[in-house]
């Protein structure tokens, strides 16, 4: 079965005997040392007692458990001090209590209670061997603690059923009260007191601490404040009231505009040249063109040697420049002029060919 899986049982541990207590059930089962194996606080034949033990946990069925081992009073030593010694007082008593103690390996805690101070020492080997032994069968001791932390109601009386519920009902607690933890003073009113000096420490770090967590929050506040953008400033602008006024219908005329089609453009040549088949010449270079709409008619001789173009003022520029620049080429001597035909968009006249 796994550690963290095992039932809380308390075990009773006395000069002669040891009484185990069924975390479930509350049974009570008495192991009784070996003859000569156990004397005197201390085990002279640890496997007769680890064989004897085991037999007897397998014979009554005690399931193995976590346990708190109870020191009985006539396992450990004890002395009282007032409450009102000092520390130094404290450490040399506890000093001189060790020493008065028989044993090679001593272990001493010392409780606080109301009334006094009491200084509780014991034979280590002789409980460590016991919980090795427990260890080995399969057992986990959680606590190692005297009966004085029971309380007075349990400590003066013998070890029944009644204090194995109170052991069991305060399970988790006694850590602070076990030989296991290697406390140094520890208070029955208010857990375990640790080194007085270690104590100031400890309230002097934690002093520290805060002082310096406020000044970080504000410092932090400081930095916050002066990075902070300033508010910008909203210019309150007066929107400006429209007033609907009405106003006269305005009808458009739109002209619409002469396509700048060669084919839709009409044209007339009036042969003014003097020389028959100009106008006829001029108007196939056109047609090459794409100047389709061609009229030619005879004219007068002209008193100019001029070609003169006339182009209506809806004569779109692109025509006009074609024109112009075909024109050109078999007659180079042009004017334009404005045309104010109705009937043709350009009015070609041949120059005078006869005029030296």
């Amino acid at each position: 079965m796994k550690k963290d899986k095992l039932i809380n049982s308390v075990a009773f541990l006395d000069r002669n005997y040891m009484v185990f207590y069924d975390g479930k059930s509350f049974k009570s089962y008495t192991f009784n040392f070996p003859v000569n194996s156990v004397r005197d606080l201390e085990i002279k034949s640890r496997d007769e007692v680890t064989k004897e033990l085991k037999m007897f946990l397998e014979k009554n069925k005690v399931a193995v458990s976590k346990i708190c081992l109870v020191l009985s009073r006539n396992v450990y030593f004890e002395e009282d001090l007032p409450l009102e010694v000092d520390e130094s007082a404290i450490e040399a008593e506890t000093n001189r209590f060790e020493s008065l103690i028989p044993f090679s390996n001593v272990g001493v805690m010392l409780f606080r209670s109301e009334k006094s101070f009491k200084l509780i020492g014991v034979n280590k080997d002789f409980w460590e061997s016991f919980r090795e032994i427990l260890d080995s069968l399969g057992f986990m001791t959680f606590s190692v603690i005297p009966a004085f932390a029971l309380g007075n109601s349990y400590e003066d009386k013998p070890f029944d059923v009644n204090s194995a519920k109170a052991a069991l009902r305060k399970f988790n607690s006694f850590t602070e009260f076990s030989f296991l933890s290697n406390i140094a003073v520890v208070n029955l009113e208010q857990g375990p007191l640790g080194n007085k000096t270690e104590t100031k420490r400890t309230k002097l770090l934690i002093i520290i601490f805060v002082v310096l967590l406020i000044a970080f929050v504000v410092l932090f506040i400081l930095t916050r404040a002066q990075t902070k953008p300033a508010p910008t400033r909203v210019k309150s602008v007066t929107q400006p009231i429209i007033i609907p006024t009405s106003f006269p219908t305005v009808s458009l005329t739109v002209t619409p505009l002469v396509t700048s089609a060669p084919e839709n453009i009409k044209i007339n040549i009036l042969n003014g040249s003097g020389k028959a088949g100009q106008a006829d010449l001029l108007r196939q270079d056109l047609n090459k063109i794409d100047f389709t709409t061609v009229d030619i008619a005879a004219s007068v001789l002209s008193s100019s040697k001029t070609t003169m173009i006339g182009f209506t003022t809806s004569t779109p520029a692109d025509i006009k420049q074609k024109i112009f620049e075909l024109v050109k080429i078999r007659y180079p001597d042009i004017s334009i002029q404005d045309s104010e035909s109705s009937v043709y968009d350009v009015v070609i006249t041949i120059g005078n060919l006869l005029t030296k």
